[in-house]
């Protein structure tokens, strides 16, 4: 069964939705960002890597 996200460049739902940044706060809920396939392409974004670096959130 695959996960729906929401792409938070288009704003759409997506079954393809990676995860390409994260958003720590030392208070309150972080944020992660997903994107899908053609936002991805698009914008230039690249997969959360292991190391934490990650592509620039919504505009």
């Amino acid at each position: 069964m695959s996960t729906e996200r929401m792409c938070h460049w288009h704003k759409e739902w997506t079954s393809e939705g990676v995860l390409v940044a994260a958003v720590e706060t030392g208070s309150g809920p972080g944020a992660m960002f997903y994107a899908c396939p053609d936002c991805r392409e698009r914008y230039g974004l690249q997969p959360l890597d292991p190391n934490g670096d990650s592509a620039p959130g919504p505009g």
